[in-house]
């Protein structure tokens, strides 16, 4: 999922007034999204596990609260996580001027981390490549 479709559905989400309408749009988000709910057997829901996967982020939790709580921390999570994968993306492909090696080697770290482009990961081994090879040289 991209960024800007998870923050979009996030704003959604928080609009709603309390655990009740969330727990029920994460219900509807699930079955559009492709992802699931576990709901316990009974009708006691505030004393089991229950768990949502929807927009691709997965959440268990003791109860609707603790559940919806637990999804809307996962998807925050998710979402700065794409936005530091954006920006590592960026600077390896478009890094204008001198760029520190530090931020390069982060840059580089958050991508084979996260990122599932082939064509991404193949360049930022190439860099580290480089610059482990360039550190070498200056301590010998």
């Amino acid at each position: 999922m991209c960024q800007d479709s998870l923050s979009h559905a996030l704003r959604g989400f928080t609009a709603l007034p309390g655990p009740k309408a969330r727990f029920d749009w994460l219900r509807r988000a699930a079955i559009e999204t492709g992802g699931d709910v576990h709901l316990p057997e009974d009708s006691n829901w505030d004393t089991q596990v229950l768990s949502v996967k929807a927009h691709g982020i997965f959440a268990e939790g003791n109860g609707v609260e603790d559940l919806v709580h637990a999804w809307h921390k996962n998807a925050m999570r998710q979402v700065g996580r794409l936005g530091e994968l954006a920006a590592a993306r960026h600077l390896i492909c478009h890094g204008h001027g001198p760029i520190a090696d530090r931020q390069m080697r982060e840059a580089c770290e958050v991508i084979l981390t996260d990122s599932l482009e082939p064509s991404l990961r193949l360049a930022a081994r190439e860099i580290l490549r480089v610059l482990d090879a360039a550190d070498r040289k200056t301590a010998a």
